[in-house]
């Protein structure tokens, strides 16, 4: 029970983190090769986490905000690489344990009043309404715009 919780805290975490941490300026974000959207990536950008104060200071900025989701079964240390590299891009592993892994990026000032686009990834993740848990990499990106 006690890592269920935890798993589902890492993934709240990473979703929160990606709504946080945005580019100064519009950016396009490459896609780590070979990453695919699938109906499960799809049900976790779906998900909408209960009204904050973030999504209040988004709407008040004039912004909106869009999200893709994506996985891949590449090692972590890889696909932080690849992310990590991109240029002008700032943040990095929050969490690297055996059963827990979490990275973010963003470029600029990573706040939640920014135009630009965020990337969080994390392992395991959850898919909500499927209640079921995945132990390969979700790539969660979140880009605003006004």
């Amino acid at each position: 029970m006690k890592k269920g919780f935890i798993w589902f805290f890492v993934l709240a975490s990473a979703i929160g983190i990606s709504g946080v941490a945005a580019l100064a300026q519009d950016a396009s974000v490459s896609l780590y090769p070979g990453a695919r959207s699938d109906d499960e990536t799809k049900a976790v950008c779906a998900q909408e986490p209960p009204r904050s104060i973030i999504q209040e200071r988004e709407e008040s900025a004039g912004l909106t905000k869009s999200k893709q989701c994506y996985r891949t079964s590449d090692p972590f240390a890889k696909v932080v690489a690849f992310y990590r590299n991109q240029e002008g891009f700032k943040g990095d592993v929050s969490v690297d344990e055996q059963e827990l892994k979490t990275a973010s990026f963003c470029r600029g000032i990573c706040n939640e009043v920014s135009v630009g686009t965020s990337i969080a990834i994390s392992t395991p993740w959850f898919v909500p309404g499927a209640m079921k848990m995945n132990n390969d990499l979700l790539i969660f990106i979140t880009s605003r715009r006004k």
